[in-house]
Order: structure tokens, then C-alpha cells, then sequence
């Protein structure tokens, strides 16, 4: 069909916005939290510091915004694990900053008790993807690998390229030993948390 519409963009991102905050008020049902959740997810930065402080994991674009910020420190991690031995990954870490902004930014913008809904709410996923990929903490990184866990490991990219670290031959190879297991399903299926997909449009 083509483009079609130059106020396209204005309204898709409108009725989006729309319709967000029309789910925090129908969820909360009170217009005062649905309000300060939409100030505390509408922040620059405070929804990937508490996904990163709370889940260990945030998206490739919060992990950038963290590290400009100096609300968190990247680090180079060189796998020791058989399967993907010497494969490097950058991990993303909490720091003391870190959990006194989270902590301050709370105070400054909601009462104690919608910052305790807020962080119980992050808690209740693991991280969101949202096309770009996933940037994980190195305990939870180890985590992943040790429960063989590739639908995990298929979202993580590099701070710096946004590029996977795995070559696809380890991540099948992982696979494969899982299956061996009998723990593939297991891993993947009912893990209490869980990846939030924003990858965008499918064609159907």
C-alpha cells in the first residue's frame, strides 16, 4: 500500500500513550497512582534503573542510558563454560549510585507506597525486549547458562555494537545438551518471570 499519512507517526505514538495510561488507571483503579506510574515510567531513566536493580536486566537502550548517566558500570566478561568458552559478553552492574538514585528519584516523584506497587511490579518480569535486545548482569548472565536457558540467551546483545555475542553453533550446541537433559521445556516454560516482547509489527 505504501505510506499513507503524514500524521502517522503523531498518532500512532498518541493513541499508544492513550491506551497505556488508560491500563495503568483500569489496573490501579485509583487516578492518583495510575498518575504516578505514568510519571515513574515516562522518567529518562527510572524504569531501567529499577528493571536493572530489581531483575538484574535491562534493555540494550536503558543499559546505554544507565552507563551515559554513571548509574551503572559495564563490564567485559570472558565465559569460561565449555559450550561457550571464550565468548566475551558485556555485562551491565549496579553500583552504590545506583541504588541511592533509584531510591531518591522514588521519594521525589511518588508516596512509599506507590514506589513499593512500582518495584513489585518491575519484580513480576524479567526484563523487556523491545527489538533491540537484552543487557544482562554477569550473576545473571552465569545464571542463564548454567539452566541452559537459549530463549534467554537469543535476546542478549553488546552494549557496544548491539550485536549477540553467540555464535550460533554454541547456542544450538545448548541446545542440543538440554534436550539431552530433558530440561529444555522445563527451563523455558513456567519460569515465574518472564522476557516482555515489544519486538514490533509481524506480518501475520
Amino acid at each position: 500500500m505504501g505510506i499513507q499519512g503524514q500524521d502517522a507517526i503523531v498518532k500512532a505514538l498518541q493513541a499508544a500513550r492513550h491506551a497505556r495510561d488508560a491500563e495503568f488507571l483500569r489496573v490501579l483503579d485509583d487516578v492518583d497512582d495510575a498518575q504516578a506510574f505514568a510519571r515513574l515510567v515516562d522518567h529518562p531513566y527510572l524504569l531501567p534503573l529499577a528493571e536493572l536493580v530489581t531483575n538484574k536486566c535491562t534493555s540494550l537502550v536503558g543499559a546505554r542510558i544507565l552507563i551515559e548517566n554513571i548509574l551503572a558500570s559495564p563490564s567485559d566478561l570472558a565465559l569460561r563454560q565449555p559450550i561457550f568458552f571464550g565468548v566475551r559478553v558485556e555485562t551491565i552492574e549496579v553500583t552504590n549510585v545506583s541504588r541511592t538514585e533509584l531510591t531518591a528519584s522514588l521519594s521525589e516523584l511518588c508516596t512509599p507506597r506507590q514506589a513499593e506497587a512500582f518495584l513489585e511490579a518491575v519484580s513480576t518480569y524479567q526484563c523487556v525486549d523491545n527489538g533491540y535486545g537484552i543487557v544482562p548482569a554477569a550473576s545473571l548472565l552465569e545464571e542463564e547458562i548454567r539452566e541452559s536457558n537459549t530463549m534467554f540467551l537469543r535476546r542478549i546483545v553488546l552494549i557496544s555494537s548491539g550485536k549477540t555475542p553467540f555464535p550460533e553453533s554454541a547456542l544450538l550446541a545448548a541446545e542440543a545438551e538440554a534436550r539431552e537433559k530433558e530440561t529444555l521445556q522445563n527451563l523455558n516454560v513456567g519460569r515465574g518471570k518472564g522476557i516482555i516482547d515489544l519486538r514490533g509489527i509481524r506480518r501475520a
